[in-house]
């Protein structure tokens, strides 16, 4: 098994703080999950991630109908708090 920085960050990180394993598997954190949505973003874009964590470039673009404007106001219409 090659060991890359992902795996050994993880058993660190999991044996560091103490997360309880489910059936041998570690319980992911909304934490690690921004962390890994940053480092396909920024970093490399073949770390496995979900959508959601990953930032999204927001720019005016009058011909495409998007504003950062409306942007904002559709994150902030779908959040539970802010």
């Amino acid at each position: 098994m090659i060991k890359t920085f992902e795996s050994e960050w993880r058993k660190e990180y999991t044996s560091s703080r103490g997360l309880k394993k489910n059936n041998g598997e570690r319980d992911m954190g909304k934490i690690d999950e921004v962390r890994l949505g940053f480092e396909t973003a920024y970093i490399d874009g073949s770390v496995v991630s979900n959508n959601i964590y990953r930032p999204e470039f927001v720019s005016n673009n009058h011909k495409a109908g998007k504003k950062v404007f409306s942007s904002i106001e559709d994150e902030l219409l779908a959040c539970d708090s802010f």
